[in-house]
């Protein structure tokens, strides 16, 4: 039996890349387990609120990109590559989408603040007064119906 791994006949370059992988394996489990109870703290929270289950998701979904970044450039720090000019790069490719899709940015964080907002009561008003002019609709036709019917015996008895 090997009583380490500088016994084998690697040699101390591929021994220090398999620690380095080792390094990288680990961080790699530790951060994905923080993630993950990071996702499950915030959906839990999100559940306990009033908010709708769109904007939950869409939170929970942007967390989820952003803590995957995270433990990406973690395990690449982890492992001796320079980040900085990796968030220098993920950075300037966050300001060049967000400028050309302001609009739709826009108009998505407007749809956000729209479902989130207290319009429920507003809804309900719009639902009524529309199952009440539906109401009247059908009463009308009612009437018409009856009255053609109407029309119609008179015109036979006539005959």
């Amino acid at each position: 039996m090997f009583t380490s791994l500088s016994s084998l006949t690697f040699g101390a370059a591929a021994t220090s890349v398999l620690l380095v992988i080792l390094k990288a394996v680990i961080y790699f489990v530790i951060a994905y387990v923080a993630m993950r109870l990071v996702l499950k703290l915030i959906d839990k929270i999100l559940s306990k609120t009033k908010l709708e289950d769109l904007v939950r998701n869409f939170v929970v979904t942007a967390a989820k990109a952003i803590l995957w970044v995270i433990v990406i450039l973690i395990v690449l720090s982890a492992i001796g590559v320079n980040t900085s000019s990796l968030l220098t790069i993920l950075a300037t490719c966050g300001v060049a989408v967000a400028l050309a899709l302001k609009d739709s940015l826009g108009n998505i964080a407007g749809g956000i603040l729209v479902v989130t907002s207290k319009n429920s009561e507003i809804v309900k008003e719009k639902k009524s007064l529309g199952e009440e002019l539906s109401n009247i609709v059908k009463y009308i036709c009612d009437l018409a119906d009856n009255a053609s019917i109407k029309i119609k015996k008179l015109w036979l008895d006539k005959i």
